[in-house]
């Protein structure tokens, strides 16, 4: 997986209110996933699975 990414509940008064996004690649197969982690709980909320392979370390790399 790669770097979280937290996104606050709006209105919210404590600082672990909201989801962390995580995107992760499967190790065997060309595919990927982003995963809604709850962040106070750290139980995942949601997955959607996208049938091609999104490279780790791709966060902040800009292709000319």
């Amino acid at each position: 997986v790669g770097e979280p990414l937290f996104v606050p509940e709006p209105g919210a008064a404590a600082e672990d209110a909201g989801v962390l996004l995580v995107v992760g690649s499967h190790a065997t197969r060309k595919a990927a996933a982003l995963f809604v982690v709850d962040a106070t709980t750290m139980d995942v909320m949601a997955v959607a699975e996208a049938g091609v392979d999104v490279p780790l370390g791709f966060h902040g790399t800009f292709i000319h």
